[in-house]
């Protein structure tokens, strides 16, 4: 069935890949709200809490016949990453916790296993209803599951349970297996690293370079404009009138050119930040973070 409906939270098992050597980082969740279950009270807003269990593994026994171990409602197993409000869009149902609102939290590598909890404070989040052939246990498929599963690197969302009520408690009848609809973002290793080093060196070694040949006019101004501007600098040597002409006149020949391209460096970096940190405090190293999670956009699954 692809019915959907809502309810307050969800519980998610993500397994990382057998061949995954490294494991991955989650980064984000993005999910559906469905507005029309808020109470009218909210002002058209719902809050938002995502936690991961403390340790790696499964939230719960996946034999429900003979449970050896559950976690589902004992906020002592869990450790809280990320909450916020979302705020009612006319325009859209779906809402991505921004990157730096969310502690990335690591799945262990060769198959290892982390569960998340993602609530709602109304029964507000967009769930589907299981196909058949599905249960506590077996995997839910993304939208690109047969490319994803060849990378190598790429984790795998387990069936899930939804949770009929907040916050979630430890009675067994308040929580059934259902689909999760949304999206997960992965941080991981991809090409974006080496051209994000590459950029920031060109720039660092070109102001740098250039401006300390002009801080020291006693070579470099003698090298290059040996022809013309030779005699003016030597009749000037002890005053400063003709160095403040002349250096103003080399930069923009033949060293300051270059300098186009730093705006293609920084106009990367702002895009990013008004996209993922409105207020823009962000540090330059959280930016350079943001901007690899948006490069590597391959690493977004998406349930639906």
């Amino acid at each position: 069935s692809n019915e959907t409906s809502s309810s307050y939270g969800m519980l998610l098992p993500l397994q990382s890949n057998e061949e995954d050597n490294n494991g991955v980082f989650i980064t984000s969740l993005g999910f559906h709200v469905d507005f029309e279950s808020i109470p009218s009270r909210n002002g058209g807003s719902v809050s938002y809490e995502v936690y991961t269990l403390a340790g790696s593994g499964q939230y719960a026994d996946t034999n429900r016949t003979s449970m050896k171990f559950d976690y589902r409602g004992d906020f002592s197993f869990w450790k809280k990453i990320s909450y916020g409000t979302v705020i009612q869009d006319r325009n859209s149902d779906y809402f991505q916790i921004p990157f730096e609102d969310f502690s990335p939290t690591y799945i262990p590598s060769n198959g290892g296993v982390r569960s998340f909890y993602v609530t709602l404070d109304a029964p507000a989040l967009i769930y589907k209803e299981l196909d058949r052939r599905q249960g506590i246990g077996n995997k839910q498929k993304d939208d690109d599951y047969n490319s994803n599963r060849k990378r190598g690197d790429t984790p795998t969302l387990m069936i899930g349970e939804v949770v009929i009520g907040y916050p979630f408690i430890s009675a067994e009848f308040l929580y059934s297996p259902k689909q999760f609809v949304g999206k997960i973002f992965q941080d991981f290793e991809c090409p974006s690293e080496s051209p994000s080093l590459q950029p920031s060196q060109v720039p660092s070694q070109l102001p740098s370079g250039k401006p300390s040949v002009s801080a020291n006019p006693t070579e470099s101004p003698s090298l290059h404009p040996s022809v013309s501007p030779s005699i003016s600098p030597s009749t000037s040597l002890p005053p400063t009138p003709a160095p403040t002409d002349y250096p103003t006149l080399i930069p923009s020949v033949s060293l300051h050119p270059t300098i186009t391209r730093m705006p293609t460096v920084n106009p990367t970096l702002s895009p990013v930040q008004t996209l993922n940190s409105p207020n823009s405090s962000s540090s330059l190293t959280q930016q350079i973070y943001l901007l690899g999670a948006i490069v590597c956009a391959t690493a977004v699954f998406l349930y639906f």
